[in-house]
Protein backbone atom coordinates (compact mmCIF):
# COMPACT_ATOMS: atom_id res chain seq x y z
CA UNK A 1 0.00 0.00 0.00
CA UNK A 2 1.24 3.69 -1.07
CA UNK A 3 1.35 6.28 1.56
CA UNK A 4 -1.44 8.83 0.31
CA UNK A 5 -3.18 10.29 4.14
CA UNK A 6 -0.45 8.85 6.96
CA UNK A 7 2.37 11.65 8.21
CA UNK A 8 5.48 8.92 7.97
CA UNK A 9 7.16 11.30 10.32
CA UNK A 10 5.58 10.32 13.59
CA UNK A 11 8.53 10.35 16.08
CA UNK A 12 9.64 14.37 14.99
CA UNK A 13 7.80 17.12 15.64
CA UNK A 14 6.30 18.88 12.21
CA UNK A 15 8.23 21.39 10.67
CA UNK A 16 6.78 24.99 11.11
CA UNK A 17 8.03 28.72 9.90
CA UNK A 18 5.89 30.83 11.44
CA UNK A 19 6.64 34.21 9.66
CA UNK A 20 2.91 35.05 7.88
CA UNK A 21 3.75 39.11 8.81
CA UNK A 22 6.25 38.94 6.30
CA UNK A 23 4.03 37.96 3.87
CA UNK A 24 1.92 41.23 3.71
CA UNK A 25 2.06 44.88 4.28
CA UNK A 26 -0.95 47.04 5.19
CA UNK A 27 -1.89 50.10 2.51
CA UNK A 28 -4.41 52.68 3.88
CA UNK A 29 -7.69 50.52 2.65
CA UNK A 30 -6.61 47.13 2.08
CA UNK A 31 -3.60 44.77 2.47
CA UNK A 32 -0.57 44.31 -0.56
CA UNK A 33 1.07 41.03 -0.88
CA UNK A 34 4.45 40.51 -0.65
CA UNK A 35 5.76 37.70 -3.17
CA UNK A 36 8.86 38.52 -1.99
CA UNK A 37 7.85 37.75 1.28
CA UNK A 38 5.99 34.63 0.13
CA UNK A 39 9.20 33.38 -1.66
CA UNK A 40 11.22 33.37 1.91
CA UNK A 41 8.43 31.76 3.64
CA UNK A 42 8.18 28.85 1.44
CA UNK A 43 11.49 28.89 0.94
CA UNK A 44 12.34 28.14 4.80
CA UNK A 45 9.93 25.91 4.59
CA UNK A 46 11.66 23.73 2.38
CA UNK A 47 10.56 24.47 -0.97
CA UNK A 48 12.78 23.41 -3.71
CA UNK A 49 12.46 22.68 -7.40
CA UNK A 50 13.98 19.27 -9.22
CA UNK A 51 13.52 18.20 -12.66
CA UNK A 52 11.03 20.45 -13.18
CA UNK A 53 9.32 19.56 -10.02
CA UNK A 54 8.57 21.70 -7.58
CA UNK A 55 9.26 19.96 -4.08
CA UNK A 56 8.74 20.39 -0.28
CA UNK A 57 11.37 18.89 1.74
CA UNK A 58 11.57 17.87 5.17
CA UNK A 59 13.95 15.49 7.06
CA UNK A 60 14.96 14.95 3.36
CA UNK A 61 11.20 13.58 2.46
CA UNK A 62 9.82 15.07 -0.39
CA UNK A 63 6.32 15.73 -1.20
CA UNK A 64 5.50 16.71 -4.49
CA UNK A 65 3.61 20.16 -4.86
CA UNK A 66 1.13 21.76 -7.78
CA UNK A 67 0.83 25.60 -7.61
CA UNK A 68 -2.47 25.38 -6.10
CA UNK A 69 -1.14 23.11 -3.04
CA UNK A 70 1.47 26.03 -2.48
CA UNK A 71 -1.46 28.05 -2.66
CA UNK A 72 -3.57 26.74 -0.58
CA UNK A 73 -0.58 26.31 2.08
CA UNK A 74 0.10 29.88 1.67
CA UNK A 75 -3.96 30.77 2.11
CA UNK A 76 -4.08 28.15 5.21
CA UNK A 77 -1.01 30.57 6.76
CA UNK A 78 -2.85 34.16 6.21
CA UNK A 79 -6.24 33.10 7.67
CA UNK A 80 -4.14 32.41 11.13
CA UNK A 81 -3.95 36.64 11.23
CA UNK A 82 -7.60 35.87 11.41
CA UNK A 83 -8.24 39.34 9.18
CA UNK A 84 -10.92 38.58 6.52
CA UNK A 85 -10.05 41.66 4.98
CA UNK A 86 -6.32 40.28 4.33
CA UNK A 87 -7.65 36.98 2.88
CA UNK A 88 -9.82 38.21 0.10
CA UNK A 89 -6.50 40.41 -0.43
CA UNK A 90 -4.61 36.96 -0.61
CA UNK A 91 -7.48 35.67 -2.90
CA UNK A 92 -6.89 38.19 -5.36
CA UNK A 93 -3.47 38.30 -5.46
CA UNK A 94 -2.29 35.37 -4.56
CA UNK A 95 -3.99 33.40 -7.38
CA UNK A 96 -1.50 36.12 -9.70
CA UNK A 97 1.15 35.74 -7.92
CA UNK A 98 1.62 31.64 -7.05
CA UNK A 99 -0.83 30.37 -9.79
CA UNK A 100 -0.56 32.68 -13.23
CA UNK A 101 3.19 34.07 -13.20
CA UNK A 102 4.79 31.12 -11.18
CA UNK A 103 7.80 33.90 -10.83
CA UNK A 104 7.79 32.92 -7.21
CA UNK A 105 7.21 28.83 -7.78
CA UNK A 106 10.32 28.96 -10.49
CA UNK A 107 12.55 31.09 -8.51
CA UNK A 108 12.62 28.48 -5.69
CA UNK A 109 16.65 26.91 -5.64
CA UNK A 110 16.90 23.59 -7.01
CA UNK A 111 17.84 21.04 -4.46
CA UNK A 112 21.47 19.73 -3.93
CA UNK A 113 20.25 16.56 -3.15
CA UNK A 114 19.49 13.96 -5.45
CA UNK A 115 16.41 11.46 -5.49
CA UNK A 116 17.74 7.97 -2.95
CA UNK A 117 18.66 4.95 -4.97
CA UNK A 118 19.78 1.44 -3.62
CA UNK A 119 23.25 0.12 -4.34
CA UNK A 120 24.64 -3.01 -5.13
CA UNK A 121 25.41 -3.58 -1.54
CA UNK A 122 22.74 -1.74 0.30
CA UNK A 123 18.80 -1.70 -0.33
CA UNK A 124 16.23 0.74 1.55
CA UNK A 125 12.24 0.16 2.54
CA UNK A 126 10.29 3.06 3.98
CA UNK A 127 7.52 2.67 6.28
CA UNK A 128 4.75 4.24 8.93
CA UNK A 129 7.12 4.05 11.47
CA UNK A 130 10.38 4.23 10.79
CA UNK A 131 12.52 2.36 7.67
CA UNK A 132 15.23 -0.95 7.09
CA UNK A 133 18.46 -0.89 5.72
CA UNK A 134 18.94 -3.87 3.85
CA UNK A 135 22.28 -5.99 3.02
CA UNK A 136 23.40 -9.40 2.71
CA UNK A 137 23.89 -9.79 6.08
CA UNK A 138 21.59 -7.94 8.56
CA UNK A 139 17.46 -6.07 8.27
CA UNK A 140 18.04 -2.78 10.60
CA UNK A 141 15.61 -0.62 11.73
CA UNK A 142 16.09 3.30 11.93
CA UNK A 143 13.69 5.65 13.00
CA UNK A 144 13.23 8.76 10.74
CA UNK A 145 15.10 11.26 13.12
CA UNK A 146 18.43 9.28 11.56
CA UNK A 147 17.01 9.60 7.58
CA UNK A 148 19.20 12.57 7.23
CA UNK A 149 22.28 10.56 8.82
CA UNK A 150 22.05 7.43 6.55
CA UNK A 151 21.23 9.45 3.01
CA UNK A 152 22.66 12.76 4.18
CA UNK A 153 22.55 13.80 0.34
CA UNK A 154 19.49 12.29 -1.31
CA UNK A 155 15.79 12.40 -0.77
CA UNK A 156 12.83 9.96 -0.95
CA UNK A 157 9.51 10.85 -2.34
CA UNK A 158 7.04 10.80 0.22
CA UNK A 159 4.90 8.92 -2.45
CA UNK A 160 7.14 6.05 -2.14
CA UNK A 161 6.62 5.24 1.74
CA UNK A 162 4.92 2.32 2.16
CA UNK A 163 1.35 2.60 4.18
CA UNK A 164 2.12 0.01 6.71
CA UNK A 165 4.23 -0.92 9.49
CA UNK A 166 7.66 -2.83 10.51
CA UNK A 167 7.89 -5.57 12.85
CA UNK A 168 11.27 -6.73 13.10
CA UNK A 169 9.65 -10.27 14.86
CA UNK A 170 7.12 -11.21 12.16
CA UNK A 171 8.22 -14.65 10.86
CA UNK A 172 8.34 -14.50 6.84
CA UNK A 173 7.17 -18.44 6.44
CA UNK A 174 4.23 -17.56 8.45
CA UNK A 175 3.35 -15.24 5.72
CA UNK A 176 0.04 -16.28 3.83
CA UNK A 177 2.23 -14.63 0.47
CA UNK A 178 5.19 -16.63 0.84
CA UNK A 179 3.35 -19.88 1.04
CA UNK A 180 1.65 -18.69 -2.24
CA UNK A 181 5.58 -18.75 -3.77
CA UNK A 182 5.92 -22.15 -2.61
CA UNK A 183 3.18 -23.65 -4.59
CA UNK A 184 3.70 -22.01 -7.57
CA UNK A 185 6.70 -23.17 -7.48
CA UNK A 186 8.17 -26.49 -8.44
CA UNK A 187 10.98 -27.27 -5.68
CA UNK A 188 13.57 -25.10 -3.89
CA UNK A 189 15.73 -23.95 -6.74
CA UNK A 190 12.65 -22.78 -8.33
CA UNK A 191 11.85 -20.48 -5.45
CA UNK A 192 14.88 -19.37 -4.64
CA UNK A 193 14.90 -18.30 -8.36
CA UNK A 194 11.61 -16.16 -7.86
CA UNK A 195 12.67 -14.90 -4.34
CA UNK A 196 15.64 -13.46 -5.78
CA UNK A 197 13.61 -12.00 -8.82
CA UNK A 198 11.68 -10.21 -6.29
CA UNK A 199 14.04 -8.96 -4.19
CA UNK A 200 16.01 -8.08 -7.63
CA UNK A 201 12.37 -5.81 -8.78
CA UNK A 202 12.14 -4.66 -5.22
CA UNK A 203 16.19 -3.11 -4.91
CA UNK A 204 15.97 -0.29 -6.88
CA UNK A 205 19.48 0.10 -8.14
CA UNK A 206 20.41 -0.92 -11.62
CA UNK A 207 23.62 -2.36 -12.64
CA UNK A 208 24.87 -0.79 -16.74
CA UNK A 209 26.74 -4.26 -16.59
CA UNK A 210 24.28 -6.78 -15.69
CA UNK A 211 20.59 -5.16 -17.49
CA UNK A 212 18.03 -7.07 -16.76
CA UNK A 213 14.14 -7.39 -17.58
CA UNK A 214 12.18 -10.31 -15.18
CA UNK A 215 9.55 -12.34 -18.08
CA UNK A 216 6.90 -14.08 -15.74
CA UNK A 217 4.96 -16.90 -17.87
CA UNK A 218 3.55 -19.97 -16.62
CA UNK A 219 4.30 -23.51 -17.59
CA UNK A 220 1.22 -24.34 -19.90
CA UNK A 221 1.15 -21.13 -21.38
CA UNK A 222 4.50 -22.09 -22.71
CA UNK A 223 4.09 -25.90 -23.13
CA UNK A 224 0.91 -24.73 -25.44
CA UNK A 225 1.50 -21.48 -26.98
CA UNK A 226 -1.61 -20.89 -26.09
CA UNK A 227 -3.12 -18.48 -23.24
CA UNK A 228 -3.62 -19.98 -20.27
CA UNK A 229 -3.49 -17.49 -17.58
CA UNK A 230 -4.73 -17.19 -13.89
CA UNK A 231 -1.65 -19.29 -12.76
CA UNK A 232 -0.82 -16.31 -9.67
CA UNK A 233 1.89 -14.29 -11.66
CA UNK A 234 0.55 -11.03 -11.66
CA UNK A 235 -0.11 -11.52 -7.97
CA UNK A 236 3.27 -12.22 -7.61
CA UNK A 237 3.88 -8.96 -8.98
CA UNK A 238 1.82 -7.41 -7.10
CA UNK A 239 3.43 -7.74 -4.03
CA UNK A 240 6.59 -5.66 -5.44
CA UNK A 241 3.62 -3.09 -6.47
CA UNK A 242 2.61 -2.95 -2.98
CA UNK A 243 6.57 -1.87 -2.19
CA UNK A 244 7.05 0.07 -5.56
CA UNK A 245 5.73 2.57 -7.87
CA UNK A 246 4.90 0.47 -11.00
CA UNK A 247 3.47 2.13 -14.22
CA UNK A 248 2.15 -0.69 -15.97
CA UNK A 249 1.32 -0.97 -19.69
CA UNK A 250 -1.39 -2.67 -21.58
CA UNK A 251 1.04 -5.29 -23.42
CA UNK A 252 -1.41 -6.30 -26.55
CA UNK A 253 -1.84 -2.50 -27.19
CA UNK A 254 1.46 -0.32 -26.47
CA UNK A 255 3.77 0.00 -28.96
CA UNK A 256 7.41 0.52 -27.90
CA UNK A 257 7.83 2.46 -31.07
CA UNK A 258 5.89 4.97 -30.99
CA UNK A 259 6.79 8.18 -29.10
CA UNK A 260 4.93 8.46 -26.34
CA UNK A 261 4.85 5.28 -25.60
CA UNK A 262 6.22 6.63 -21.75
CA UNK A 263 4.26 9.37 -21.57
CA UNK A 264 2.94 8.42 -18.02
CA UNK A 265 6.09 7.14 -16.19
CA UNK A 266 6.60 9.46 -13.12
CA UNK A 267 10.00 11.03 -12.01
CA UNK A 268 9.48 8.64 -8.78
CA UNK A 269 7.84 5.80 -11.18
CA UNK A 270 10.54 2.76 -10.28
CA UNK A 271 9.60 -0.01 -12.31
CA UNK A 272 7.48 -0.40 -15.58
CA UNK A 273 5.32 -3.01 -16.23
CA UNK A 274 4.40 -4.52 -19.84
CA UNK A 275 1.57 -6.62 -19.16
CA UNK A 276 0.09 -9.86 -21.16
CA UNK A 277 2.24 -8.72 -24.46
CA UNK A 278 1.39 -9.71 -27.84
CA UNK A 279 2.03 -13.41 -29.27
CA UNK A 280 4.03 -11.67 -31.84
CA UNK A 281 6.17 -9.41 -29.13
CA UNK A 282 9.80 -8.01 -30.31
CA UNK A 283 11.49 -8.45 -27.03
CA UNK A 284 14.57 -6.36 -29.19
CA UNK A 285 12.52 -3.47 -28.77
CA UNK A 286 13.32 -3.23 -25.21
CA UNK A 287 16.94 -3.05 -25.89
CA UNK A 288 17.53 0.53 -25.34
CA UNK A 289 15.83 0.98 -22.30
CA UNK A 290 17.00 -1.80 -20.86
CA UNK A 291 20.45 -1.02 -21.41
CA UNK A 292 20.60 2.56 -21.70
CA UNK A 293 18.44 6.24 -21.08
CA UNK A 294 15.02 6.29 -21.24
CA UNK A 295 13.58 9.02 -23.45
CA UNK A 296 9.61 10.20 -22.29
CA UNK A 297 7.75 12.51 -24.51
CA UNK A 298 4.41 14.31 -23.69
CA UNK A 299 2.44 15.86 -25.61
CA UNK A 300 3.37 19.66 -26.44
CA UNK A 301 6.34 19.45 -24.31
CA UNK A 302 10.26 18.42 -25.02
CA UNK A 303 11.67 15.34 -24.82
CA UNK A 304 13.15 14.18 -21.51
CA UNK A 305 15.78 12.31 -20.96
CA UNK A 306 16.28 10.03 -18.00
CA UNK A 307 19.59 8.47 -17.04
CA UNK A 308 19.69 5.07 -16.81
CA UNK A 309 20.42 5.34 -12.68
CA UNK A 310 17.38 6.68 -12.22
CA UNK A 311 15.50 4.96 -15.01
CA UNK A 312 12.91 2.00 -13.90
CA UNK A 313 13.45 -1.75 -13.94
CA UNK A 314 11.19 -3.47 -16.77
CA UNK A 315 8.74 -6.31 -16.26
CA UNK A 316 7.09 -8.39 -19.23
CA UNK A 317 4.08 -10.70 -18.15
CA UNK A 318 3.63 -13.07 -21.16
CA UNK A 319 1.22 -16.14 -21.96
CA UNK A 320 3.27 -17.23 -24.84
CA UNK A 321 7.11 -17.88 -25.33
CA UNK A 322 8.92 -14.75 -26.17
CA UNK A 323 11.25 -15.21 -29.02
CA UNK A 324 14.80 -14.85 -27.55
CA UNK A 325 17.09 -16.85 -29.93
CA UNK A 326 20.43 -14.92 -29.75
CA UNK A 327 22.18 -14.56 -26.96
CA UNK A 328 21.65 -10.78 -26.28
CA UNK A 329 18.10 -11.84 -25.64
CA UNK A 330 18.63 -14.46 -23.34
CA UNK A 331 21.32 -12.22 -21.48
CA UNK A 332 18.87 -9.55 -20.59
CA UNK A 333 15.91 -12.09 -19.66
CA UNK A 334 15.62 -13.18 -16.33
CA UNK A 335 13.08 -15.79 -16.98
CA UNK A 336 10.62 -16.99 -14.15
CA UNK A 337 7.55 -19.73 -15.38
CA UNK A 338 5.44 -20.49 -12.81
CA UNK A 339 3.70 -23.84 -12.56
CA UNK A 340 0.08 -23.92 -12.86
CA UNK A 341 -1.20 -25.12 -9.30
CA UNK A 342 -3.62 -22.30 -9.21
CA UNK A 343 -5.56 -22.08 -12.53
CA UNK A 344 -9.02 -20.38 -13.41
CA UNK A 345 -10.87 -23.11 -11.41
CA UNK A 346 -8.51 -23.44 -8.77
CA UNK A 347 -7.90 -20.32 -7.22
CA UNK A 348 -6.09 -18.77 -4.38
CA UNK A 349 -8.93 -17.67 -2.63
CA UNK A 350 -9.73 -21.25 -2.32
CA UNK A 351 -7.12 -21.90 -0.64
CA UNK A 352 -6.51 -19.04 1.71
CA UNK A 353 -10.13 -17.76 2.09
CA UNK A 354 -9.55 -14.47 1.06
CA UNK A 355 -8.22 -12.25 -1.23
CA UNK A 356 -4.60 -10.54 -1.05
CA UNK A 357 -3.47 -7.09 0.20
CA UNK A 358 -5.58 -4.15 0.62
CA UNK A 359 -8.60 -4.23 3.33
CA UNK A 360 -8.40 -8.24 2.99
CA UNK A 361 -5.09 -8.41 5.31
CA UNK A 362 -4.69 -7.53 8.89
CA UNK A 363 -2.06 -5.92 10.07
CA UNK A 364 -0.09 -8.84 11.38
CA UNK A 365 -0.07 -10.46 7.75
CA UNK A 366 0.63 -7.45 6.45
CA UNK A 367 4.16 -7.38 8.65
CA UNK A 368 4.74 -10.80 7.75
CA UNK A 369 4.60 -10.13 4.24
CA UNK A 370 6.79 -7.32 4.23
CA UNK A 371 9.47 -9.02 5.99
CA UNK A 372 8.90 -11.84 3.14
CA UNK A 373 9.96 -8.73 1.03
CA UNK A 374 13.04 -7.67 2.67
CA UNK A 375 14.49 -10.89 2.86
CA UNK A 376 14.26 -11.54 -0.61
CA UNK A 377 16.05 -8.28 -1.40
CA UNK A 378 18.79 -9.66 1.02
CA UNK A 379 18.67 -12.87 -1.03
CA UNK A 380 19.25 -11.02 -4.12
CA UNK A 381 22.09 -8.91 -2.66
CA UNK A 382 23.94 -11.95 -1.35
CA UNK A 383 23.40 -14.51 -4.73
CA UNK A 384 22.34 -12.15 -7.35
CA UNK A 385 19.34 -13.38 -9.68
CA UNK A 386 19.11 -17.08 -9.55
CA UNK A 387 18.68 -19.07 -12.72
CA UNK A 388 16.10 -22.05 -13.00
CA UNK A 389 14.00 -24.24 -15.96
CA UNK A 390 12.03 -27.25 -14.79
CA UNK A 391 14.10 -29.61 -17.00
CA UNK A 392 10.84 -31.20 -18.10
CA UNK A 393 9.33 -27.92 -18.95
CA UNK A 394 12.73 -27.39 -20.89
CA UNK A 395 12.28 -30.37 -22.87
CA UNK A 396 8.86 -30.49 -23.39
CA UNK A 397 9.09 -26.77 -24.84
CA UNK A 398 12.06 -28.08 -27.06
CA UNK A 399 9.75 -31.08 -28.38
CA UNK A 400 7.24 -28.74 -29.03
CA UNK A 401 9.48 -26.47 -31.47
CA UNK A 402 10.80 -29.52 -32.97
CA UNK A 403 10.02 -33.50 -32.53
CA UNK A 404 9.98 -36.26 -30.17
CA UNK A 405 12.37 -37.98 -32.55
CA UNK A 406 14.56 -35.23 -32.85
CA UNK A 407 15.04 -34.56 -29.38
CA UNK A 408 15.79 -38.05 -28.50
CA UNK A 409 18.31 -39.11 -31.62
CA UNK A 410 20.26 -35.83 -30.95
CA UNK A 411 20.07 -36.56 -27.26
CA UNK A 412 22.08 -40.08 -27.97
CA UNK A 413 23.79 -39.72 -30.98
CA UNK A 414 25.60 -36.09 -30.55
CA UNK A 415 28.93 -35.20 -28.67
CA UNK A 416 30.32 -32.19 -27.81
CA UNK A 417 33.07 -30.77 -29.53
CA UNK A 418 32.64 -32.96 -32.90
CA UNK A 419 31.75 -32.43 -35.98
CA UNK A 420 28.44 -33.95 -38.03
CA UNK A 421 27.71 -34.36 -41.71
CA UNK A 422 24.07 -32.11 -41.55
CA UNK A 423 22.74 -34.43 -44.02
CA UNK A 424 23.09 -38.02 -42.72
CA UNK A 425 22.06 -36.50 -38.91
CA UNK A 426 19.00 -35.52 -40.78
CA UNK A 427 18.24 -38.47 -42.14
CA UNK A 428 18.56 -40.34 -38.53
CA UNK A 429 16.20 -37.75 -37.04
CA UNK A 430 13.94 -38.49 -39.65
CA UNK A 431 13.86 -35.30 -40.29
CA UNK A 432 15.04 -35.43 -43.87
CA UNK A 433 15.63 -31.95 -44.63
CA UNK A 434 18.75 -30.36 -43.59
CA UNK A 435 17.67 -26.72 -43.70
CA UNK A 436 14.69 -27.71 -41.38
CA UNK A 437 17.70 -29.59 -39.06
CA UNK A 438 19.83 -26.92 -38.94
CA UNK A 439 16.97 -24.94 -37.60
CA UNK A 440 16.29 -27.65 -34.99
CA UNK A 441 19.54 -27.91 -34.20
CA UNK A 442 19.72 -23.96 -33.40
CA UNK A 443 16.53 -24.25 -31.16
CA UNK A 444 18.43 -27.54 -29.90
CA UNK A 445 21.92 -25.53 -28.78
CA UNK A 446 19.69 -22.55 -27.20
CA UNK A 447 17.65 -24.64 -25.13
CA UNK A 448 20.67 -26.82 -23.69
CA UNK A 449 23.11 -23.62 -23.35
CA UNK A 450 25.19 -24.60 -26.39
CA UNK A 451 26.23 -22.73 -29.29
CA UNK A 452 26.17 -24.13 -32.82
CA UNK A 453 28.83 -23.56 -35.65
CA UNK A 454 28.55 -24.88 -39.17
CA UNK A 455 31.15 -24.84 -42.43
CA UNK A 456 31.16 -25.91 -45.87
CA UNK A 457 34.27 -28.42 -46.73
CA UNK A 458 34.72 -30.37 -49.85
CA UNK A 459 31.43 -31.31 -52.31
CA UNK A 460 29.62 -28.47 -50.84
CA UNK A 461 28.81 -30.53 -47.36
CA UNK A 462 27.55 -28.92 -44.71
CA UNK A 463 28.90 -29.87 -41.01
CA UNK A 464 28.16 -28.81 -37.49
CA UNK A 465 29.40 -28.74 -34.51
CA UNK A 466 27.92 -28.07 -30.78
CA UNK A 467 30.00 -26.75 -28.39
CA UNK A 468 29.89 -25.43 -23.94
CA UNK A 469 28.63 -21.36 -25.35
CA UNK A 470 31.13 -18.77 -24.85
CA UNK A 471 29.69 -16.24 -22.29
CA UNK A 472 32.47 -13.24 -23.35
CA UNK A 473 31.26 -14.13 -27.19
CA UNK A 474 27.19 -13.70 -25.24
CA UNK A 475 27.53 -10.53 -23.86
CA UNK A 476 29.18 -8.89 -26.29
CA UNK A 477 26.21 -9.02 -28.74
Amino acid sequence: MKNTTNNPITSLEDLKVKDTKKLFRKTKTSFQISSNGIANNLKNKGYRNHNEQTLKIKYNIATVKSPNDIFNEVLKDIKTENNDLLTDAFYKQGETILIKNKAVISGFPETTLTPYRDTKDKGMLFFINGFIVITANEISFYQYSELTKIIPNNFIYKENIINGYWNEKSVSKDSQFYKFLTLITDDQEHLKSLLSALGFLTNTHKDESNAKCVVFSDANSQITNSSQGRGGKNLAINGVKELRDIATLNGKQCDLKEKFVFQQIKENTEIVLLNDVKPNFDFEDLYPVIDGTMPIERKYADVKEVDYEHSPKFIVTTNRPIKSDSGSSRDRQHLIIINNYFNEHHKPIHVFKNNFFGKNWSKEEYSKFYKVMAECMQLFLKNGLTKYINPKLKTELLINSTSNKFVEVIDSLIDLDKWYLLSEVANQTEVKDSRTTSKFLELYANSNGLEMTKEKRTGNKTYFLLKNRDLLSDLSN
